[in-house]
């Protein structure tokens, strides 16, 4: 390359640079023109001076008609023989005469596609291409006939109308010697074509119809094809007599009223022959804008005709005009001209200095180094010599990037590839294809890229009990180019070895652009193990792959009967009897059965065990079902039943087996329900008879039991029952750890199957707390969640060892927590008493823990994720931890607070059911509106002064200088930058329940089977390196329900111990709201976001399980009497919400650094339906 071109180049690049392509939400966009420069120098320096093996050349080899298009068999021995003989691409044809070799409207059908489907035997010829294509590292091309509908055949295809068809001019009885500019047509003239007339019927590319109907077919093929790229054929019209005297086509009488060509031009009038020209080219000029659109990387060609010596044929009897292409403005190319990526004429010549010829006079047309690449096509019945020379003419032609050989019947036929690399051409020598050559870089195109993404190395999969198998994986580093995938490609096999195929992939019709997949049922995931790649895509179809894993789906049904469908009894151990047992024809009709009768006993205390096979550990549900009373009247025995689940965990009760039982009869029953069962054939149901005897003439009758996964809308991640184990060194990897104090004050242990967080009495009121953080094997991962799910923490928790055993006043409070380290934390209090405060403390009472260890009270705690970057770019080893504590200042109490169980699961954000707030609080244009204060206690401004030993209790001082608040049409702002650093300054704000109306009746009040969702909007001044911790607050019970959601502060760890950001620091500087927040949450360019406060409620008969009754009346009896949503009373059920401010109480060095400031000028409350376990 010449410094000059190489000059011009950089000008091009500097000057013109072109617009950026609009990138799908989380990708990056780092290319620079420069960088495309750099790229386009480097591929045009390989054609210039590098050997032939390295020229980088197109080499397609066509597969067509003749070999054998529903013969799968064939493709695949032509895809090998492409490779063996040094081809690099392939082009299939995939449309022939108006008719189909793949499957339209396949996924999508946005685009009309009438067309007949021909592959035949072989399903879906184009897919097959595709690949086993790309498994071989070709491009694969699509071949598309466009205007020739028959194949010599005067039947229409039913979709093409016979409005369509161009029409014959002929003058035969006294043609002019010259072109005929008269319009003198023979009697009959001009008439609807017939398939004699040329080589089938031909629709006239004038008729605006036409072109749009064939639009949307080849749209509809690019929408739904993964294809490399499209190569028109037939684009032209059936072929003119030159001089224009004897033959014309494009009468068509729509055609000349939509070119505008009159009704009566001559066939040889410059203006008719124009319109033609104009048609093809109109046609060829929206087909790249419409595949661009639909996928920018699809390389968009053709083949056009050149015959004879000259491009007369090629010009002015089939009207494909190169200039007019050539010059046809393209916004999507880099220079803004040329209608298609390349042109590769079919030079058909028997003799080499022929085709030489016309290979000249084409690159004399077209602009090839920006505007239409230049390749050739070759026909290899011209013989191997003659296309061995064009070969190597394409070399030397300025500027022609590859060639094709049509077709692959005749290539592999006669030694003709042997005979190719045995010519000894002029200009090549011997072995023009004998070494193999890397594909030609169309960088023509804006934004054309080649680059791979890079490869996915941490992909994993788990199986869930309800079915499903959840695959994660971190985001692979930026690739050479900067780009990141845009989107991924999930396959799935029932073997190993898992081929990018379209039979194995999961999402045809949804993009993946997080980091996690459910693959279920509804995804076609059935039983059996299944292995998967995920594949990275870039936003220019450039793919990557992955590492190979496995799961066996767990879950979904498994059904055990007594008898098989042969009637004989179900083998141990899934079935197993303990004493005598009988067959009868006694069978439920409950759906899934196949077995032929039933077993029964009339002998109290025989039994029977059934033992399903379980898939994967996890929850199932437990149903039995029996015979009605028709062959099962006698049926009738009282049934003691023991489920065994996993670690010997057991569930009992008793069933009537009896068809008078509600729900049992040719029905399943349920029995059980979220009972835990271990992988295998380790848990059971055992029934044992009670009275089932000859005596009574009731019968024991066992027939078949069920197990489900438990389904909701929640999907669970993991959940510990604390079977096993014991507190591990806080870092640890694995399991749970002590979190809190471990003195003389409080302490955390492990025993009787819970974590045990232990508060000890002081003589005067101290701060205490313990408890327990769950380890990072056990946290759960971002990429689980990702940006459309909520995420959810379980814990079952009992009080114990009180110096008097369930006494109120006695038992810590307690805190449970589901948070991103602790950057973004979701935490729930729970008061169970306060000291000095009768009225909480009766209330209390409703929602303390239960006093029972055989039924623990059960708190939820939900969190919408702040989606920060760090998250999005580490979704696999960041995540969601858990933590439990005992907290008290009271100095009676005593005891502790028992975790026995935790799980944590996701719901998608879809699930929530309000779609407008119940109540809005926002300033007015002059003032804080019902944001304001409206009373001094609403407002608590001091500094806290901290004992000089751990316990110790603080000073509260209330003199300057402190934290200040103030209010206006801006909202409420909140500012600590005056408290001296090392103090801890603190702004408590809360928030008027019925804008200072004291209309009871309008505030909102918790209620059963709700959760509630606050949105705050807040804002900052201050740099989020410096930020202070921000902590939003929903209560209720007066104050012993409280949910908080906490942010930060900037500098709340140091697990470095230095300045470097450590992974907890960065997420919170991230997410704080300020002057480089990165909360995508936001309006606009905002120095701040919306954060999400979700929050249960407390009406739940799950928190008091211990207290009988059956009813929550029964079972919280202070808190259900309070007055509940529109009753005009005060209630300590409503919901109240205010916003703090924390400055410092941050951990980190760079804590002195920090200096609060927070503007929050609107929330929106909703009333969701609780979404189910």
């Amino acid at each position: 390359m010449s410094v000059d071109l190489a000059h011009s180049f950089l000008h091009l690049a500097l000057s013109s640079q072109p617009p950026l392509r609009p990138r799908p939400k989380g990708t990056t966009m780092i290319r620079s023109t420069l960088r495309r420069l750099l790229f386009s120098l480097a591929a045009l320096a390989i054609w210039a001076g590098a050997p032939t093996s390295a020229r980088a050349e197109e080499r397609i080899l066509w597969y067509s008609i003749g070999d054998g298009l529903t013969n799968s068999t064939n493709l695949q021995a032509a895809i090998d023989f492409a490779v063996a003989n040094k081809y690099n691409a392939i082009c299939v044809l995939a449309r022939y005469r108006a008719n189909a070799y793949y499957i339209p409207n396949r996924d999508f059908s946005t685009f009309a596609n009438p067309e007949p489907q021909s592959s035949g035997a072989a399903g879906d010829t184009l897919q097959y291409a595709i690949d086993h294509g790309h498994e071989a590292g070709l491009r694969v091309y699509a071949a598309f006939g466009c205007f020739l509908v028959t194949d010599n055949s005067n039947t229409l295809p039913a979709q093409i109308s016979t409005d369509w068809i161009t029409y014959l001019y002929q003058d035969v009885t006294a043609p002019n010697a010259t072109n005929d500019t008269t319009y003198s047509p023979d009697a009959g003239f001009p008439r609807k074509m017939v398939a004699a007339d040329s080589d089938g019927l031909w629709v006239d590319p004038g008729v605006t119809a036409v072109r749009d109907f064939t639009r949307n077919v080849m749209k509809d093929m690019v929408q739904n094809y993964d294809v490399d790229g499209v190569i028109l054929d037939r684009i032209r019209y059936p072929g003119d007599g030159i001089p224009h005297r004897n033959r014309a086509f494009g009468y068509n009488p729509t055609a000349l009223s939509n070119m505008g060509a009159g009704a009566t031009p001559a066939p040889g009038s410059t203006a008719f022959i124009t319109a033609r020209r104009n048609a093809i080219t109109a046609f060829v000029t929206s087909g790249a804008a419409d595949l661009h659109a639909l996928k920018p990387w699809v390389i968009y060609g053709s083949a056009p005709i050149a015959y004879g010596s000259t491009l007369s044929d090629t010009y002015s009897t089939v009207f494909q005009h190169f200039p007019s292409w050539n010059s046809a403005a393209n916004p999507n190319h880099v220079s803004g001209l040329g209608n298609q990526d390349f042109i590769a004429p079919q030079y058909y010549r028997t003799n080499s200095a022929s085709n030489q010829t016309l290979m000249n006079l084409v690159a004399a047309d077209i602009t090839e180094s920006n505007r239409i690449f230049h390749q050739a096509t070759f026909w290899v019945s011209s013989g191997a010599a003659i296309v061995a020379q064009g070969i190597c003419d394409t070399r030397s032609v300025g500027g022609m990037s590859g060639f094709g050989l049509f077709s692959y019947t005749g290539s592999k036929n006669n030694s003709f590839m042997s005979t190719l690399n045995a010519t000894n051409t002029t200009g090549c020598g011997t072995g023009v294809m004998n070494a193999v050559s890397p594909q030609t870089n169309f960088t023509l195109k804006k934004n054309w890229d080649a680059v791979k993404p890079n490869n996915i190395t941490d992909l994993t999969a788990r199986a869930s009990s309800t079915g499903q198998i959840i695959l994660t994986w971190n985001t692979p580093s930026a690739a050479s180019d900067g780009d990141r995938p845009a989107r991924y490609l999930v396959y799935r096999s029932a073997s190993a070895n898992v081929k990018p195929y379209y039979a194995n992939l999961v999402n045809r019709t949804a993009d993946v652009t997080g980091n996690s997949f459910v693959d279920s049922s509804a995804t076609g995931l059935t039983a059996g193990k299944k292995y998967y790649r995920v594949v990275p895509v870039d936003d220019y179809n450039n793919k990557g792959t992955s590492n190979e894993v496995n799961a066996t789906p767990g879950g979904s049904t498994v059904i055990v009967e007594s008898r098989t469908s042969g009637g004989g009894v179900t083998a141990a151990p899934a079935y197993a009897e303990t004493g005598s047992f009988s067959s009868t024809t006694s069978k439920s009709s409950a759906a899934g059965l196949v077995g032929s009768g039933s077993r029964y006993s009339t002998t109290i205390n025989n039994s029977v065990t059934f033992k399903p096979a379980i898939a994967s550990s996890g929850f199932y549900d437990v149903f039995v079902t029996l015979d009605d009373a028709g062959s099962g009247g006698n049926n009738n025995a009282l049934a003691d039943f023991t489920i065994t689940g996993e670690s010997g965990a057991t569930v009992t009760g008793s069933v009537r087996l009896s068809p008078a039982t509600t729900g049992l009869a040719n029905a399943w029953m349920p029995i059980a329900t979220n009972v835990k069962f271990a992988a295998g054939q380790t848990g059971s149901i055992t029934f044992l008879n009670k009275d089932g005897n000859a005596g009574t003439g009731a019968r024991f009758c066992a027939d078949a039991i069920k197990v489900e996964g438990t389904t909701g809308l929640t999907a669970e991640w993991d959940r510990d029952d604390f079977a096993s184990g014991g507190l591990v060194p806080p870092g640890s990897a694995n399991g749970w750890s002590s979190y809190g104090y471990e003195n003389s004050l409080a302490s955390s242990s492990y025993s009787d199957g819970a974590y045990k967080a232990h508060i000890y009495p002081t003589a005067q009121p101290a701060f205490r707390i313990s408890g327990v953080i769950s380890n990072q094997s056990e946290w759960l991962p971002y990429a689980v969640v990702g940006t459309t799910y909520c995420a959810r923490a379980k814990f079952w928790v009992y009080a114990g060892g009180q110096s008097t055993p369930g006494q109120s006043n006695l038992i810590p409070n307690m805190r449970v927590r589901l948070s991103s380290q602790f950057a973004v934390n979701s935490m729930l209090e729970v008061f169970s008493h306060l000291n000095g405060d009768p009225v909480q403390n009766s209330l209390s009472q409703d929602i303390r823990p239960s006093s029972d260890p055989s039924k623990p009270s059960l708190y939820r705690v939900d969190i919408d994720p702040v989606d920060v970057p760090y998250l999005r770019d580490n979704p696999s080893t960041t995540g969601f931890l858990r933590a439990f504590e005992s907290l008290s200042t009271d100095p009676q109490d005593n005891g502790y607070l028992a975790l026995t169980e935790s799980s944590v699961s996701v719901y998608p954000i879809s699930a929530r059911t309000a779609t407008v707030p119940v109540k809005v609080y926002a300033p007015t244009a002059s003032d804080a509106g019902n944001m304001r204060l409206y009373n001094a206690f609403e407002s608590i401004l001091y500094r806290l002064v901290m004992g000089p030993n751990p316990g110790d209790p603080s000073t509260a001082e209330y003199t300057s200088p402190l934290p200040t608040d103030t209010e206006g049409s801006f909202g409420v702002r909140l500012d600590s930058s005056t408290v001296v650093a090392g103090q801890i300054g603190i702004a408590n704000r809360n928030f008027n329940p019925d804008g200072g109306t004291n209309n009871q009746a309008s505030r909102i009040r918790v209620e059963p089977n709700k959760q509630y969702r606050a949105r705050f909007h807040l804002t900052s001044t201050q740099n989020t390196n410096a930020q202070a911790q921000i902590r939003m607050r929903a209560f209720t019970v007066k104050f012993g329900w409280a949910q908080k959601m906490e942010l930060g502060g900037a500098w709340a760890t140091d697990f470095a111990k230095t300045y470097p950001l450590d992974t907890n620091n960065r997420i919170a500087q991230e997410a704080l709201p300020g002057v480089g927040s990165l909360n995508p949450d936001k309006i606009g360019t905002e120095n701040g976001s919306w954060y999400t406060l979700l929050m249960h409620t407390p009406l739940s008969m799950d928190v008091r399980p211990d207290v009988a009754g059956a009813t929550l009346t029964q079972r919280m009896p202070n808190l259900s009497a309070q007055p509940a949503q529109g009753v005009n009373q005060p209630s300590s059920r409503d919901l109240l919400l205010g916003i703090d401010l924390l400055d410092s109480i941050s951990l980190g060095v760079g804590a002195p650094m920090e200096q609060g400031n927070v503007t929050v000028d609107r929330i929106e409350v909703y009333v969701d339906d609780l979404v189910p376990d």
